[in-house]
């Protein structure tokens, strides 16, 4: 074998036969084998607290794209036609609105508007210029007592903050967390929703993520300002991430889908989602070839 080998002369035309052939043989191969040059991004992002607002994105390519939201309770629950919005149940409202401040999620309570202002005009006015004489009596009081009875006066003096069509039991002012465009503002977020299977699972994403988006936006800003560098305002910033998780939960990969434009902010909400992983229990309806794959949108409101 080797003698035969030794008798083989390479001409000019079979090197180039020989060439050619190779160089159709790597296209066809190149055409059946597909090849993933994508890798996970990671940011390290620092602890801090901000209010944020976040969009979520339905993933499944057989489904009408509309946004996970969270809306006031109602008690009427008939079908909408056309919702743009996916929630836990069936909403119609007469007038969509969102309420002005952002922030965690909440309905408003039975209350006034202005209350912290009403109790600190209160006190002022209560305190005064009113003189009184202190006895030794009264610094020998309980200060048990004194404690309960100053908390009992402040409760009396201090009108709830919240709205007249507000709830009893809730604190506070209407606030949300979704990144609605184009609607009006008012006392409460109420949108039309139609009910969304997989809300559950969602909503728990979002709670985890809240931890975590607002201090990275935070510590990013910090960074740029200490740069000379800063987010040009009266403008929406939007990440659209792609989020492929294992059958337990566990992230696997996070890409871009889309940018904001600002670098900074791009790498703080693939942090976000890093810091706020694993996700258990993801839904087997959103399960393929053992990998489950959403979309998440983040927006910055610069203003």
């Amino acid at each position: 074998m080797q003698n035969t080998f030794n008798h083989i002369k390479l001409s000019p035309k079979n090197v180039l036969v020989i060439c050619v052939s190779l160089t159709i043989l790597m296209h066809l191969i190149s055409l059946f084998h597909k090849i993933d040059f994508s890798s996970p991004m990671v940011s390290k992002i620092q602890d801090d607290d901000q209010k944020v607002i976040i969009k979520l994105i339905n993933a499944r390519n057989n489904v009408k794209t509309r946004q996970i939201v969270e809306t006031k309770q109602k008690n009427l629950q008939r079908k909408t036609k056309d919702s743009k919005f996916v929630s836990d149940k069936n909403r119609a409202v007469d007038r969509e609105t969102v309420a002005a401040s952002v922030g965690k999620f909440q309905e408003a309570a039975k209350g006034v508007r202005l209350g912290d202002k009403i109790k600190r005009v209160n006190q002022k006015a209560k305190s005064g210029n009113k003189k009184k004489n202190v006895s030794l009596a009264d610094l020998a009081i309980d200060r048990g007592k004194l404690l309960e009875k100053m908390f009992k006066q402040n409760q009396t003096a201090r009108p709830k903050l919240g709205l007249k069509t507000g709830r009893g039991k809730k604190t506070g002012l209407s606030r949300r967390s979704d990144y609605i465009e184009d609607l009006p503002l008012g006392d409460f977020t109420k949108l039309n929703t139609v009910e969304y299977k997989y809300y559950g699972f969602f909503f728990r994403i979002k709670q985890k993520l809240e931890q975590f988006w607002g201090s990275s936006i935070q510590t990013v800003a910090r960074k740029m300002f200490k740069q000379g560098r800063r987010i040009p305002a009266n403008k929406h910033y939007i990440t659209s991430l792609v989020i492929s998780m294992d059958g337990n939960g566990k992230i696997l990969k996070v890409d871009v889908d889309s940018t904001s434009g600002v670098r900074e902010l791009d790498g703080a909400a693939i942090g976000a989602f890093n810091k706020a992983g694993p996700f258990p229990n993801p839904p087997k309806g959103l399960i393929k070839n053992g990998v489950a794959t959403i979309r998440w949108k983040f927006a910055v409101d610069a203003n």
